[in-house]
């Protein structure tokens, strides 16, 4: 479990560990290493009818332990850190400033994700759909997915989707946004659950109470200085904000397949768990194991927050950094997070294999094709 330090924000070969299979629409997600074991299984599974295969859960750490292993990886260099780890079978186990506002970088294309898919579900537009990429969508520069060379391509929605959870790319971030009214996609936000502090396009000193009471988990100290980092930086002009507890129930939501619905939820889970920056959460976990995760990155900005399946079942993480004075301290910090849920939650080690996708807080599924 030692430190592993990636060089740079990239797609990078050695972490894209699973294919994709589709058939009329559905997916397998597998590791490269286990083609031939899978297909084994699925001869077995098909002779025998059954549907899922169900891990037993090992025990669940007590949150005084697991709270004595998370505590120490908190740099201690006048940052804000917000950790939370939440088990959907035993509920919130940890949680460090919780409610403290972050901005929310690349984490806000989690609650636009979800409202396209609202409106497909609701008919108001068709995945199929072509959207031609305009010129101002690079207005943040090169982008992550698409370079310049697509400009004035038709890309379709299902497409664009992909290309921004996966690869958080801004410009499909933006062809997607010609499609929303941004308090839609508040109240999109607000239905999933997300409530005690997720806003777009903010404006802070407008705010009846800014920075707003610490809750339960919250530091004073943080608190105060995240209000300040976001007026320092933003000042008057709006701003994307959200907090652990919010992305927690974002992703607890993809799990019990509450967002939007069945069928949205199973959708972002397969964008997420082909995420291509793979330098926090998943850097120092075994190759084996099974993550889908979203990371949010800008100027002393560091998130990442997902999904990681465990001998336990699939837990809930969420870190997330700003106004560090060493971006790499909390890239660092957000790794040794992942890999200490990690073994936490996996008994010995974690040796258990995770080529299944998490179907149910107390079960992990292999779905097969139709």
């Amino acid at each position: 479990t030692g430190m592993r330090r990636v060089s740079a924000v990239v797609h990078n070969p050695s972490f894209v560990r699973w294919r994709r299979f589709v058939r009329t629409g559905r997916s397998l997600l597998v590791p490269r290493a286990s083609a031939v074991t899978l297909l084994l299984i699925l001869l077995v599974l098909a002779g025998s009818g059954v549907p899922h295969l169900a891990i037993a859960r090992q025990a669940t750490p007590e949150p005084a332990d697991l709270a004595a292993l998370i505590d120490g990886l908190t740099p201690q260099d006048g940052g804000v850190y917000g950790f939370l780890v939440h088990d959907p079978a035993n509920g919130q186990l940890y949680a460090s400033n919780a409610t403290v506002p972050f901005v929310a970088a690349s984490l806000y294309k989690l609650p636009l994700m979800a409202h396209i898919y609202k409106l497909a579900d609701q008919g108001l537009i068709s995945l199929y759909e072509q959207l031609v990429l305009d010129e101002w969508y690079w207005s943040e520069g090169d982008d992550s997915y698409y370079d310049h060379a697509w400009l004035g391509a038709s890309v379709s929605i299902n497409e664009l989707l992909f290309a921004m959870g996966a690869w958080s790319s801004n410009v499909a971030a933006w062809a997607l946004s010609t499609l929303v009214y941004w308090p839609d996609v508040q109240e999109t936000a607000w239905e999933i659950g997300m409530t005690t502090g997720t806003w777009m396009f903010a404006v802070t000193p407008e705010f009846e109470a800014w920075p707003p009471p610490p809750g339960e988990s919250d530091a004073p100290e943080a608190m105060a200085a995240a209000g300040a980092f976001v007026d320092a930086v933003y000042g008057w002009a709006p701003v994307m904000i959200t907090n652990p507890h919010d992305i927690a129930a974002f992703f607890t939501g993809l799990l019990s397949r509450t967002v939007v619905s069945a069928d949205a939820s199973q959708a972002m889970l397969d964008i997420l768990a082909q995420q291509a920056i793979s330098d926090r959460l998943p850097a120092l976990l075994p190759e084996s194991a099974w993550i889908a995760h979203k990371t949010g990155n800008l100027p002393q900005v560091v998130h990442d927050a997902g999904i990681i399946v465990t001998d336990s079942g699939p837990i809930v993480v969420v870190g997330m950094s700003e106004a560090m004075p060493d971006e790499w301290a909390a890239i660092d910090a957000i790794q040794h997070l992942g890999r200490t849920v990690f073994d936490a939650f996996s008994g010995d080690g974690g040796s258990a294999s995770r080529s299944f996708f998490p179907d149910a807080p107390n079960e992990v599924a292999l779905r097969l094709p139709e």
